[in-house]
């Protein structure tokens, strides 16, 4: 929510004098109300004044951002610690009902939940029942803390709850940034005895207020990869199968036809339509389930294909994501990337018959994915019109798709429309600040323009983005670092990438490669790394197609 905050008051409030997204964040970031904000840990809930000031405003923004949103594995898990008594109370920040809904679809647990504005009063720490807490309000009710003042303080009910429960168990905190005064200041007085644990995403900075309490209470910071992923190795610690987690849904279906059975005779007549009904309900179950368990088979087959990928194991991908269509033909996201693993051999026409057949049955983001295949495909042939062609078509499905506004910068770019490709690429950053890729593209046009400062400027934050590892391309790794002056370790890169062998993405980082060769400025470096890579990829295209100066 920060991060859509920042990027709607940029967008409203910004100069038009400030360009890229790299000085649009220093604009917003050097606003006098933002630097005190940031001092005094309140970032979000000013952001969120300024962006809807009246609270009815922010309460409709909460419900849009939560509809239609379902529980994920996670939920799933911390469902069944609660419904184990592993765990007794959740508090939570959030405003949705995942964790409520998580409890009452997959667990015969009802938890009770008390909201900041309702009755508290009565709560009991030793109350069996599980219960939770929501500190920042229900989006079912107005009363939603959100703003400065609201953050400020805490009901003083709940506050009390609070304060009781911390002083008798430990505290696991997850996914939160301590960014609200009111919450902050109860946890301070948490006692050294008892055991808190924070837990916040590998590679982000901690929050300074959130080290400081760490170190008042003798904390732990803990690194995750995700909410999803460290609940999954919890429910391996404490030894919950999935098929135990999911049955319970089964198991209820039993429990109400026991009930039927045990009616009083004189009654059973009356129910002899409701088992019918019962009966048909199930018998269509059987049916589902076993399409669903050659679902669920596909799906498996669709994951290993995954991994396959990642690993640079085109075949494996290739049978995996077969096998997945044998037993789900209907499914577009398998036929989908099953066109982007044969795009990475050069088997272009069979690729392109995978993603024409997907079209039928691909609605929303699986339309959106076979123009972006397709558009990459035709990049590999170096059809640069072509392929911006698709691009275009996937903007106007989805206009804020940096990974398409970042392809059209790279098809611009080989079609020598710099300013443009240029343009594009600075809309791929703004809507993307985390990956390197426009970055990495964007630096090699400054570089073709002879704007060496800036283009050096957007190496480095190329080289900063790539904490976030894409496995995938290690291609533009070797060609940052060989931009960034470090020769010796760009050709060891080099080497080591050419050796895996990835020909689709290999061809796309050759045509990278001689196009920065045009450069005046050009580290004489990268034409070793262009040689190594031309002796082991086969040309996906003629070489005239390739931009020159």
């Amino acid at each position: 929510m920060i991060a859509d905050f920042s990027r709607r008051i940029v967008e409203e409030q910004c100069p038009d004098d400030f360009t890229d997204s790299a000085q649009r964040r220093a604009w917003l970031e050097n606003q006098e109300w933002y630097q005190k904000a940031l001092k005094a840990g309140s970032l979000y809930s000013d952001l969120f004044e300024m962006h809807e000031p009246k609270e009815r405003g922010r309460q409709r923004y909460i419900e849009q951002m939560i509809d239609g949103r379902k529980p994920s594995f996670g939920y799933v898990v911390l469902a069944n610690l609660m419904a184990r008594n592993y765990i007794n109370t959740v508090l939570t920040t959030n405003f949705d009902d995942l964790v409520y809904n998580a409890c009452s679809t997959f667990t015969d647990i009802r938890p009770v939940v008390y909201a900041y504005g309702t009755m508290v009063s009565d709560l009991r720490v030793t109350n069996p029942r599980p219960k939770i807490l929501k500190l920042h309000g229900d989006y079912l009710y107005s009363k939603l803390k959100n703003s400065g003042g609201e953050l400020a303080h805490q009901d003083p009910n709940m506050a009390r709850y609070v304060s009781t429960m911390i002083n008798e168990y430990g505290l696991v905190v997850i996914g939160y940034s301590g960014c609200d005064k009111s919450v902050m200041d109860i946890l301070r007085n948490f006692p050294p005895e008892n055991d808190l644990y924070w837990c916040g995403r590998a590679g982000s900075p901690i929050p300074e207020s959130v080290r400081s309490l760490l170190v008042d209470t003798g904390g732990f910071y803990v690194e995750i990869e995700s909410f999803d992923q460290m609940m999954n190795q919890i429910r391996s610690v404490v030894g919950f199968d999935v098929p135990k987690m999911l049955g319970s849904l089964e198991a209820r279906q039993d429990q109400i036809i026991e009930k039927l059975q045990a009616f009083p005779q004189p009654n059973l007549s009356s129910m002899v339509s409701l088992a019918e009904e019962i009966y048909q309900f199930r018998k269509r179950d059987v049916e589902d389930r076993q399409k669903k368990g050659l679902k669920a088979e596909a799906s498996l087959h669709y994951l290993n294909a995954w991994k396959a990928w990642q690993n640079g194991d085109f075949s494996g991908a290739e049978t995996e994501f077969r096998t997945s269509l044998r037993l789900n033909p209907d499914d577009p996201n398998a036929r989908i990337n099953l066109g982007g693993v044969l795009s990475q051999t050069g088997r272009y026409q069979e690729a392109e018959e995978e993603l024409n057949g997907a079209r039928p049955n691909a609605t929303g983001e699986n339309l959106l994915n076979v123009e972006m295949q397709l558009g990459y495909l035709n990049l590999l042939q170096g059809k640069y019109a072509e392929g911006l062609g698709y691009y275009h078509q996937a903007i106007q499905l989805d206009p804020r798709n940096w990974v398409a506004w970042n392809s059209i910068g790279v098809a611009l770019m080989h079609l020598k429309r710099f300013d443009e490709a240029a343009a594009a690429l600075r809309k791929a950053t703004d809507l993307d600040s985390g990956m390197y890729y426009a970055a990495f593209n964007l630096a090699s046009v400054l570089m073709i323009n002879g704007n060496l400062t800036e283009s050096q400027e957007w190496w480095k934050t190329a080289e900063t983005r790539w904490r976030l590892i894409d496995g995938i391309d290690p291609y533009k790794r070797a060609t940052i670092r060989a931009c960034l002056g470090h020769d010796e370790e760009a050709v060891a890169l080099m080497r080591d990438a050419a050796a895996k062998g990835q020909p689709g993405l290999a061809s796309l980082s050759l045509e990278s490669l001689r196009f920065i060769e045009t450069a005046e400025s050009c580290p004489p470096v990268i034409h070793t790394l262009r040689e190594i890579l031309e002796a082991t990829t086969v040309p996906s295209h003629p070489r005239q197609t390739t931009a020159t100066a």
